[in-house]
C-alpha cells in the first residue's frame, strides 16, 4: 500500500508527523495564558488549573537563562550582570541574540512556547525543502536519518538550545546557493552569531558559488558580510544602543574566555578534542595529533567535494551540507552531545556520496551491492553505537543510564563514523 503513495506526500506526512509530536511535547503545555513571570508566578487563587500546571511544567535551562538575560536587559542592568564569568548559568549566546530575544514575550512559558514553536517550523521547512524526495528510498533514508538523530533531537528541546534552529538555517542556505546566492551568503552571515564555530560553513558555501561562477562568489561573500554585520552589530546598535552593545560584546568575549576550560572537560562535550585524550589516556598529546591529521584528511576530502560543481548540481541540498554540519560539529571545541541532531542527514548524504562515486566509475546506479563489505562493517559499527545509547540495552550491560558512557566519547565516535560514510 505504501509503495504506491506518492513519495513526496510520504515525505511530507514523515516530516508533519515529527514535527506535530514534538510540537505537542515540548510546546503546546506551555500556550496557557499564565500570568506572573518565573520570579513571580501568579496567586493560586486566581487560578488553581493554571497554579497546578505552573508546578509541572519546566522551562528549558539554556533558555531560562536567555529568558533572565533578556528580563534584565528589559531592566537596564549592567553587561557584567549578563555576561556573569562566575555564574554557571550565565547567558552565552551573543548581543545579537539577546536582542532579538525581546520580541519574544514576558512571560517565560509563554516565550518558550513560541521559542519552541519557531525551531519547530523552520526544522519542518528547511527539511521538505532539503531535497525532492522523488523516490521511495529516498524518504526511507529520511526516515533513517531521523530515527538517528532523533535523541539529538529531544535533547535540544530539553535543554532550550538552538541546534533545531542552526539546522534550519543551513539547509535553506544550502537551498538557495545555486539560486539566490545574496541571501544563501546572508542566512550563511547570522550563523556564527548563534554559535561561532559555524563560521566554517562559510568555507563550503563560498567554494561552491565561486567554483560556479566568479560572480557567485562575490555575491555569497557580500551576503555573507551583510547578514554578519546584520547580526552582530547592526541590530544590536539599534536595538540596545551602539555603547551598550559594545560593552555586551566585550562581555560575551571575556565570558566565553572564562567559561571555556571548565565547558571544555564537561562529559557532554563530545568534540573530537575532547574524546581523543579521553581514548588514548596514558597519550593525550599523540591523541590530539591523531586527531589533527584525521581532521585535516576528512577537511581535504570535504574542500574538494565542495569545489566539484557536478556533485553540487546533482546532488540535494541536505546530502550536500550534512557532511559539513557534522565535521563543524567535531571540529568545534565544544560539541554537545545534542549534536546528533546533524546525523538526520547523514543517510541522504551517504546515498549520494555512492551514487556520484558509481556513475563516475560507469556504473548507471547505485545498488546496496555497490557499497562493499567496508561500508557494511561501519554501518555495523554506526548502529551499535546507536543502540548504545538507548537505555534498554545500557540498562541491561549493567549501566544505569546511557549518559554514563559519555566518557567513552561514544557519541564522538557516532559522529566520526557517520561523517566518514558521508564523505566515502
Amino acid at each position: 500500500m505504501w509503495a504506491k503513495l506518492p513519495p513526496r506526500f510520504l515525505a511530507v506526512a514523515l516530516v508533519g508527523l515529527v514535527t506535530c509530536l514534538l510540537w505537542v511535547r515540548y510546546s503546546v503545555p506551555y500556550l496557557g495564558s499564565f500570568e506572573g513571570t518565573i520570579a513571580k508566578p501568579p496567586p493560586a487563587s486566581k487560578s488553581v488549573k493554571n497554579q497546578q500546571v505552573l508546578q509541572e511544567l519546566r522551562i528549558p535551562k539554556d533558555f531560562l537563562a536567555t529568558f533572565k538575560a533578556t528580563e534584565k536587559l528589559r531592566q537596564g542592568a549592567d553587561p557584567a550582570a549578563i555576561y556573569d564569568p562566575k555564574d554557571p548559568e550565565a547567558y552565552q549566546f551573543s548581543p545579537g541574540l539577546l536582542a532579538v530575544s525581546k520580541l519574544l514575550p514576558r512571560n517565560a512559558y509563554q516565550a518558550w512556547f513560541w521559542f519552541s514553536t519557531m525551531n519547530l517550523l523552520l526544522f519542518a521547512i528547511a527539511l521538505m525543502w532539503a531535497t525532492s524526495y522523488s523516490t521511495h528510498r529516498s524518504v526511507f533514508l529520511l526516515l533513517v536519518g531521523l530515527l538517528m538523530g532523533w535523541k539529538g533531537i529531544i535533547e535540544t528541546l530539553d535543554n532550550g538550545q538552538p541546534e533545531l534552529f542552526i539546522f534550519g538555517l543551513g539547509l535553506c542556505a544550502a537551498a538557495l546557493l545555486g539560486r539566490l546566492t545574496f541571501i544563501s551568503g546572508f542566512i550563511a552571515g547570522l550563523m556564527p552569531w548563534i554559535k561561532g564555530p559555524w563560521i566554517l560553513m562559510s568555507l563550503p558555501f563560498f567554494t561552491a558559488a565561486t567554483r560556479r561562477t566568479e560572480r557567485r562568489g562575490q555575491q555569497f561573500f557580500s551576503g555573507y558580510l551583510a547578514g554578519s554585520f546584520a547580526f552582530g552589530a547592526a541590530i544590536p546598535s539599534i536595538v540596545l544602543g551602539s555603547e551598550r552593545a559594545r560593552d555586551l560584546s566585550r562581555g560575551w568575549v571575556d565570558l566565553i574566555k572564562y567559561q571555556s576550560a571548565n565547558l571544555f572537560n564537561s562529559s557532554l562535550n563530545q568534540s573530537v578534542w575532547a574524546s581523543a585524550p579521553r581514548w588514548l589516556t596514558e597519550y593525550p598529546v599523540l591523541s590530539l595529533g591523531l586527531a589533527s591529521l584525521f581532521l585535516g584528511m576528512l577537511l581535504g576530502i570535504l574542500m574538494v567535494q565542495a569545489s566539484d560543481h557536478g556533485y553540487f548540481r546533482k546532488t540535494s541540498p541536505i546530502a550536500w551540507v550534512s557532511p559539513w554540519f557534522l565535521f563543524i560539529q567535531l571540529m568545534s571545541p565544544l560539541g554537545w552531545r545534542w549534536g546528533s541532531v546533524f546525523m538526520i542527514g547523514a543517510p541522504l548524504a551517504a546515498e549520494s556520496r555512492t551514487t556520484h562515486a558509481a556513475h563516475e566509475q560507469g556504473h548507471s546506479s547505485m545498488s546496496w551491492a555497490w557499497w562493499g563489505k567496508r561500508r557494511w562493517y561501519l554501518v555495523f559499527a554506526l548502529s551499535v553505537l546507536f543502540l548504545l545509547q538507548q537505555n534498554p540495552l545500557t540498562e541491561f550491560l549493567g549501566f544505569g543510564h546511557w549518559t554514563e558512557l559519555h566518557g567513552s566519547g561514544i557519541v564522538t565516535a557516532y559522529w566520526l563514523i557517520g561523517l566518514v560514510l558521508c564523505t566515502l
